[in-house]
């Protein structure tokens, strides 16, 4: 097993330098015959490396496994960087996002919480955060940033029902069709209160959309 370790941690190696020991010694808990099989197999490699991901991500969350928050961020960007299309790299990051959201919202099964929502709505919540910069969702996924605040603020923001993000999008694309998106996802991270008020008040949604293009101007 030690000679296979090896082989293990290096084509883990050459993919993922800053995760490979910390996957080799998840994937050695597999059998020798799916270990064989990562080795060999680049498709199976990749989907073994994205359900463990997907637990370190988890771990984090549970407050475990801070030292690996610098690795999974690269893992993320090195992700982002294989999809060139903007729909990619949110499906990229919102498979994730989806997957942990549900995790952490299953948690409250046990404890009784009548606030557990379904999947239609953790689908919601999972779009509005992703209209956020990549790098933020980067963020809210590696628990550098309080995920599950944010959570509950989208909750009480959507209240279940209302797709929050299409209904900005559609104020804002009426005051600035061009940058519409990435006016969105900057008004997006307000705070729930302001959001509402800018969605209610176009007096407000003028003065907020300004302000971005503003931003967006200086960064030219």
């Amino acid at each position: 097993m030690d000679e296979l370790g090896e082989r293990l941690y290096a084509v883990l190696f050459d993919d993922h330098p800053l995760l490979a020991p910390k996957l080799t010694g998840m994937m050695l808990e597999l059998s020798e015959e799916e270990i064989r099989e990562t080795i060999r197999n680049p498709e199976t490699r990749c989907l073994t490396v994205e359900r463990a991901v997907q637990t370190l991500l988890r771990s984090r969350h549970d407050g475990l496994n801070e030292d690996l928050t610098f690795p999974l961020e690269q893992y993320l960007r090195d992700g982002m960087l294989t999809h060139k299309e903007t729909a990619d790299q949110k499906a990229f990051l919102g498979d994730k996002l989806f997957y942990l959201i549900r995790y952490l919202e299953g948690e409250k099964e046990d404890e009784g919480d009548e606030g557990r929502v379904d999947d239609a709505t953790i689908s919601k919540i999972t779009g509005v955060l992703l209209e956020m910069k990549s790098e933020n969702v980067i963020k809210l996924l590696v628990g550098a940033e309080p995920l599950k605040e944010k959570i509950r603020e989208v909750k009480n923001l959507i209240g279940g029902s209302v797709d929050v993000g299409d209904q900005l999008f559609e104020l804002v694309s009426k005051m600035e069709p061009s940058r519409a998106e990435k006016i969105t996802g900057m008004l997006l991270e307000m705070q729930p209160d302001d959001i509402r008020a800018a969605i209610t008040s176009r007096a407000v949604l003028q003065q907020s959309v300004n302000k971005a293009v503003q931003i967006l101007e200086q960064m030219k």
